[in-house]
């Protein structure tokens, strides 16, 4: 069984696509999937939110997804063959699709893009197995990190990326075909220049 968590707060208008992307890819999947949206207030916040939902999930497979993304058709069969395999412990997605493209967005791509190659990690939608998500304690705070909260999943996935290695298994990126829409609201709220200041994201502290 996998389970699909699904952080939402204000997604009015993004939270009513996702799902549907979800329920389109859990159709073609034999797998048996659930389905979980974790209303993340400020008062528990983005971070706490996927980690208490992972608790009461009932998957053997997590898979994490913004309200204002959306996945593939085939999307949860590819995790779902992935997750069969001991050897795999989880990880991100290869390809990613933007609502709309600029020069601006581009170019925050590459610079994306260049910082992933390096590390050799995804993110975009995170996949994992839930034993592995709680030995390394799910989404950290830890206010040591490099990212702290503030980016908690590229944070999570090069944790997971080193927990491959010790153990000798494989960080995986889900492809073969399947991507995953992002939202391009901030640019649109803030400009498509606006990552040069530090790209806007929500205050998960």
């Amino acid at each position: 069984m996998m389970s699909v968590i699904v952080p939402t707060y204000k997604d009015e208008g993004y939270l009513e696509k996702c799902i549907e992307s979800v329920k389109i890819a859990r159709e073609k999947c034999e797998e048996e999937v659930e389905v979980i949206v974790a209303y993340n207030d400020p008062s528990i916040g983005k971070l706490n939110s996927c980690n208490i939902c992972s608790q009461i999930a009932r998957g053997e497979t997590l898979i994490f997804i913004d309200a204002d993304s959306t996945i593939s058709p085939n999307f949860l069969v590819e995790v779902s063959k992935k997750a069969k395999s001991d050897y795999f412990v989880g990880g991100g997605t290869k390809w990613v699709r933007m609502e709309r493209l600029s020069i601006g967005i581009i170019c925050w791509m590459i610079y994306l893009g260049i910082y992933f190659f390096l590390k050799q990690v995804t993110v975009g939608v995170i996949w994992v197995r839930k034993n592995i998500f709680t030995e390394l304690e799910g989404f950290s705070r830890n206010p040591y990190s490099k990212f702290r909260s503030k980016y908690y999943d590229l944070d999570f996935a090069i944790r997971l990326k080193e927990y491959a290695k010790l153990h000798y298994k494989k960080f995986e990126s889900i492809k073969n075909g399947n991507w995953f829409s992002w939202s391009t609201r901030k640019f649109d709220w803030y400009g498509d220049w606006h990552w040069l200041q530090g790209y806007k994201t929500e205050d998960l502290s």
